[in-house]
């Protein structure tokens, strides 16, 4: 009896531990967290002209505002002195778009569905 009522009190911790809210990612130089719904969200800004527009370089503030919006992180890693953040824009019709940024500058830009 006692390892039943052991169990659910750890059951019970485990369950309120996971329903938790999850800190979003921040993006560099951002002041607050960004939703998950706003960053998945279609963007009609997501085309191919915009995508043309993106320049080694850039900063992440710059991209986001030319792509109508935040991106969502997808993968980051840190070696020594370089940081490597990766980002995805989702837009309608399965669009999709990504950005590499090495030490806070755009270093790689790819695309999937943009008209």
């Amino acid at each position: 009896m006692k390892n039943l009522l052991g169990l659910l009190v750890l059951i019970a911790v485990v369950v309120s531990c996971s329903l938790g809210k999850k800190d979003a990612p921040t993006k560099p130089g951002a002041t607050s967290p960004v939703s998950d719904s706003s960053a998945t969200s279609p963007s009609s800004a997501l085309t191919l002209e915009s995508f043309n527009q993106l320049r080694d370089g850039m900063r992440y503030e710059e991209v986001a505002r030319i792509l109508g919006g935040e991106g969502t992180e997808t993968n980051s890693s840190s070696f020594e002195s370089m940081k490597t953040v990766t980002y995805k824009w989702e837009g309608e019709k399965y669009a999709k778009l990504y950005t590499t940024f090495r030490n806070e500058k755009l270093a790689s830009k790819s695309q999937a569905n943009l008209k």
